[in-house]
């Protein structure tokens, strides 16, 4: 390492969230800026130099580690995807090391499985989290446990005596993006700030009531319902919200569902909003789950694999 310092980066396609970390790896400054997906070609590396200047100019040739999306064919340089089922070793050894700009760059690579419906699925960035969550308590050594991490698209990941098995992706979070903002269920594009918790609950008790599998139906209720005034505008979205997410939980629910019925204890990884929609999905299906900070595991899973590096 350069010194006693640095620099881990979780950067996805809609933000890059940069710490400096001291050798202990707790957090010294940290720094956001543009996600990939919303940089030029060819601007991800002056974007990631221009944000951590002053701190390379305080530590020569310190060390950077990054994980997301900045290791796709759209960001830094590509990183392979690791086929489950993968451990912590797996993705060390398969990580992307390399020189630039004086600095020792690791990237880490992906995640690829078959998802439990049969066809290819892939994560940039969570499996970090996870690898943070597994580093951070003993208890996931063994056993089996699926983990939810919320998001743009959110990811199940069913974890099995310390190895990543199987990825299971929905679009839940782009799902409502495009749908509250270009589409004829809203009659405007009202930013979605405070949630209506009546209006949540409201969509998770409709969805419950018709089944995750009829989503496609009952989402035009969002519209109709305002036509009819049992919703207002306000508690649309959260309505909507409601639909969405609990057709996420119970379709993963399912399909992880162990032939003796059971449902493995969820590990719920993410940001205090979502999590605690998420959260109250588990709890009115009474499904057991535990929560962990999304940041805090990404800071941690970073640490964690710059340690296994030397």
């Amino acid at each position: 390492m350069s010194g006693q310092y640095f620099i881990a980066g979780d950067w996805g396609t809609s933000n890059l969230r940069l710490y400096l970390l001291d050798e202990s790896g707790s957090v010294v400054d940290e720094r956001s800026g543009k996600g990939i997906g919303q940089l030029q070609p060819g601007k991800v590396e002056s974007e990631l130099f221009s944000l951590i200047e002053p701190w390379a100019e305080m530590h020569d040739g310190v060390e950077i580690v990054l994980c997301g999306m900045v290791g796709s064919t759209l960001g830094l340089k590509e990183a392979s995807y690791v086929e489950c089922p993968a451990d912590k070793s797996d993705i060390s050894r398969q990580a992307l090391r390399f020189q630039l700009r004086g600095h020792g760059i690791t990237i880490v690579p992906g995640i690829t499985s078959t998802s439990p419906y049969g066809y290819p699925d892939v994560m940039r960035g969570e499996e970090t989290q996870i690898l943070g969550a597994i580093v951070t308590d003993d208890t996931f050594a063994q056993g089996t446990f699926l983990f939810c991490l919320p998001g743009t698209h959110v990811k199940w990941v069913l974890y099995v005596n310390g190895k990543i098995t199987s990825i299971l992706s929905a679009i839940s979070g782009e799902l409502f993006s495009v749908l509250s903002t270009h589409s004829v269920l809203f009659a405007d594009a009202t930013e979605y700030k405070d949630i209506s918790a009546s209006g949540f609950m409201r969509g998770v008790e409709q969805t419950l009531q018709s089944g995750a599998c009829n989503l496609i139906h009952t989402l035009f209720s969002v519209r109709s319902s305002q036509l009819r005034g049992d919703i207002t505008p306000e508690e649309a979205k959260s309505y909507m919200s409601g639909l969405i997410i609990s057709a996420d939980v119970v379709g993963a629910a399912e399909s992880f569902r162990s032939k003796s019925g059971e449902v493995p204890p969820i590990v719920l990884i993410g940001d205090d909003r979502l999590s605690s929609l998420y959260g109250q999905i588990f709890d009115k299906l009474g499904l057991q789950f535990s929560a962990l900070n999304g940041n805090a595991m990404s800071i941690s899973g970073l640490y964690q694999l710059l340690q296994l590096s030397h």
